[in-house]
């Protein structure tokens, strides 16, 4: 990313501040990484009885969820790119945004697996395009 892409010296540090939680998450002996097929992102695994040490560290960078889990997507996220580029959120998932300058939000995004056992953690970056 660059100037030209709305990335101020200022925006780059915040984001490679706010990335250290990836740092953070790995070093929790029950976090891994995942594989992803979406650009721009980083995918990690943990079991769900580790929830709430994993919810810790991202609140502690990005605050609270605006979407928690079983909740409905707040209506100004609904029809959004953000939305659209992760594929959707649906019911049973989370979603914490950072916006960090005018059109870059880095995202934390908690999708549960099937069964209730496991969960995928999403962390990335959004640039909003014209």
């Amino acid at each position: 990313m660059s100037a030209k892409d709305g990335m101020t010296p200022e925006h780059k540090a915040a984001l490679q501040q706010d990335l250290a939680l990836v740092g953070e998450l790995l070093a929790l002996p029950s976090v891994e990484r995942h594989d992803t097929r979406f650009e721009h992102e980083i995918a990690l695994v943990a079991p769900h009885a580790s929830l709430d040490q994993v919810c810790g560290v991202v609140e502690r960078r990005l605050l609270s969820a605006v979407k928690p889990p079983d909740q409905q997507l707040p209506q100004e996220l609904q029809a959004s790119a953000l939305v659209e580029a992760m594929g959707g959120v649906h019911e049973d998932q989370t979603l914490y945004l950072k916006r960090i300058g005018d059109r870059l939000s880095l995202y934390v995004a908690f999708w549960p697996w099937s069964g209730g056992q496991r969960f995928t953690i999403k962390i990335g970056v959004h640039v909003e395009t014209d």
